[in-house]
Formats: C-alpha cells, sequence, structure tokens
C-alpha cells in the first residue's frame, strides 16, 4: 500500500506539471490514475482537475482568435555557411571527423558533439546552403557511433561491409550515408534525441497503444526540453554548462539528495558535492532550479539510453531477416534491456 501512495504522489506532481504546462488532457489523465492508486480521493486531485477543467475551453477559444503567423524569410550568416562547408568536407574523411572527435572518444564525448552540431546545423535554425545534407551527415555520425555495434564494425570496416558472422547481404551505400542510412532519418534521430517522440515504425514488439494526435499546447510542452538545453548550453557566454551535481557517484559528488522541490518529477536521485547545501540547499529557489536542472539531465540520460536500445533491437530484428541464425538474433534483440524506455514513459509520458 505504501508503494501505490508513493506511486500516486508521484502521479500527482506530474499532473501538476503537464498542468503548468499547458497540457490539461495528460494532466487530466494522471488526476484519474492517482486516485486509482491512492485507493479513493488523493489531497490536492480535485484541484488540480478543476483547473485543467476549467481552462480547457477558454483556452481554445483564445486560440481561434488569433491571428495567423506571417511566415519571414529566413537569412543566413557567411559563418554558417562556412560551418556547412567544414562538415561536407569532413564527411569524407569519417564520422569521427563529422562529429569533431577522436576515436577513443566515450558515450558522452560523442552525445556532447551531436547535441551541440545538432542544435547548430538543424533545418530550422541553419538555412545556409547544402545546411540540411550537414545535418544528414551528422545525425549519420551519431547513429553509427552512439550504437556499441554499429561502431565496432564501423571501425573495423567502415560503411560497405556487412556485419562479421550475421551473413547479411552486403548493401550498396546509398547517397550521403552508409550501411545503416536507411534506417531512420536525420530528423528521427534528433526528435528521439532531444524530445519530439519516436517513429512508429521502430517502436519495439510490446509496443503500448498509440498516443492520440497532438495539439498544440502538447507541441509547445515537447519543445521545453529543447529550449531549456539551448539555455543552458549556450548561456553564460556561449560556454559549456558545468553543473553542480551528478546523476552518478563520483569521488566529487560524493552526497546523495532526492528531488524534492515543487513542480519537479520527485525521487530523482542525484549527487552533489561538498558545499552544495551552503549554496544552494538553503535556497529554495536556487534549489529549484538546481533540481530543474536535474530532472532535465535525467530525461535526456534515458532518451539516450532508450535510443541506444532501439538501435539495437532494430539492427538484430533487420538481420535475422536474412540469417540462417534468424531465432538466435531474435532472442538477443528481446533480451535488450529496454527499462530506460520504460522509465522514460513513466516519469516523462515519452513513448
Amino acid at each position: 500500500m505504501e508503494a501505490n501512495r508513493d506511486a500516486a504522489l508521484k502521479c500527482r506532481a506530474l499532473a501538476e506539471k503537464y498542468l503548468r504546462e499547458g497540457n490539461k488532457a495528460k494532466c487530466l489523465s494522471l488526476c484519474d490514475k492517482a486516485e486509482r492508486l491512492a485507493g479513493g480521493s488523493l489531497a490536492g486531485v480535485d484541484r488540480l482537475r478543476t483547473l485543467a477543467s476549467a481552462s480547457t475551453g477558454g483556452a481554445a477559444a483564445r486560440e481561434s482568435t488569433k491571428p495567423a503567423a506571417t511566415p519571414s524569410k529566413a537569412a543566413f550568416t557567411p559563418q554558417q555557411v562556412e560551418a556547412v562547408k567544414k562538415i561536407i568536407a569532413a564527411k569524407r574523411r569519417g564520422h569521427y571527423a563529422v562529429l569533431g572527435i577522436e576515436k577513443t572518444a566515450d558515450d558522452d564525448q560523442i552525445k556532447r558533439a551531436y547535441r551541440k552540431l545538432a542544435l547548430k546545423f538543424h533545418p530550422d535554425k541553419n538555412r545556409a546552403p547544402d545546411a540540411d545534407e550537414a545535418f544528414k551527415c551528422i545525425g549519420l555520425a551519431f547513429a553509427t557511433l552512439s550504437d556499441k555495434e554499429k561502431r565496432r564494425h564501423y571501425d573495423l570496416y567502415g560503411d560497405d561491409e556487412p556485419e562479421p558472422g550475421l551473413n547479411v547481404p552486403r548493401r550498396r551505400r546509398p547517397p550521403g550515408g552508409g550501411v545503416y542510412a536507411d534506417e531512420m532519418s536525420p530528423e528521427d534521430i534528433f526528435n528521439m534525441f532531444f524530445g519530439g517522440g519516436y517513429p512508429q515504425q521502430h517502436v519495439r514488439r510490446r509496443a503500448r497503444r498509440a498516443p492520440p494526435p497532438q495539439d498544440w499546447r502538447q507541441q509547445v510542452a515537447q519543445l521545453i526540453p529543447l529550449l531549456f538545453l539551448c539555455l543552458i548550453m549556450f548561456g553564460n557566454s556561449g560556454g559549456l554548462y558545468d553543473p553542480p551535481f551528478s546523476l552518478k557517484r563520483t569521488a566529487k559528488f560524493r552526497h546523495e539528495r532526492l528531488t524534492r522541490s515543487r513542480g519537479v518529477v520527485p525521487d530523482i536521485r542525484y549527487y552533489v558535492a561538498d558545499g552544495f547545501s551552503a549554496r544552494h540547499a538553503r535556497d529554495n529557489y536556487s534549489l529549484r532550479r538546481q533540481e530543474q536542472n536535474v530532472e532535465s539531465e535525467y530525461q535526456t540520460q534515458l532518451r539516450y539510453g532508450c535510443f541506444g536500445a532501439r538501435q539495437r533491437y532494430s539492427q538484430f530484428k533487420n538481420a535475422a531477416r536474412f540469417s540462417p541464425r534468424a531465432r538466435e538474433l531474435e532472442a538477443r534483440a528481446e533480451a535488450i534491456d529496454m527499462s530506460d524506455c520504460d522509465l522514460l514513459e513513466e516519469y516523462f509520458g515519452v513513448r
């Protein structure tokens, strides 16, 4: 019963978060779930349900009176043109050169490189000639190097040869990409990493019911993690954000804490260094900002883990279609740990 009550409190916290973001339908759904888990009424839920129900109609009416936005012609700078040329030139030297990393780069370095370049070269941000081609190169490089199996294969054989031992027929290299270029588009990869959702053709076998069509409020809410990442990455005069916490215990970050601030998903475990309490914990506003950062980084970590798991699942399933070892490969696909995907849906409602 205590476990059910904790889950009910988490649902209530999530409902409050979605109400604040304008996602009234999700808020009402979580209110119902919270009371089911609690076995009856739960303090604060009726208030959330009333606010969500009362504001839905008015918001729709206000939205219908808004004038249509006039699209403006996007320009590009000489610096953007030069940056695109560098990425196109780096494509000839391989995926590591595209991302600007060494062959010894670890997963965190690959993530940071992709995050920086993807935001810089996304078609909505960069309208320079051939920027879309540069964006494709960046997405393909990340899709290959972020997956351990694909990276090992790429390091050994490049883009053209099949995976050793899988007996997969050799594929002809498509224009602008390697063996895996046809599995997922650069926009799909970007959406997975930054929060736009997952393409339906890559949903795992135990897929849940497809979500209902999203209205404009849900679409705006999905952009919040991306905007937040932009702020923490390019704030402080363009410097990289150095958080005063870690999601893993290290020699520097050794004091365990759980998120407790209002409006933040509760019970996310994180670790802080000496002096954190003196600088942040005594100021509710400062602590809330740091725990919002914890929530955002935890969501990004889950997205990355889920992205990698789905990539590996797709790889084994595709290989099984052509291999005499189909049963073994199917078993390896089903054995892939999908816990990050489950946590991503449980905590943040992302499928």
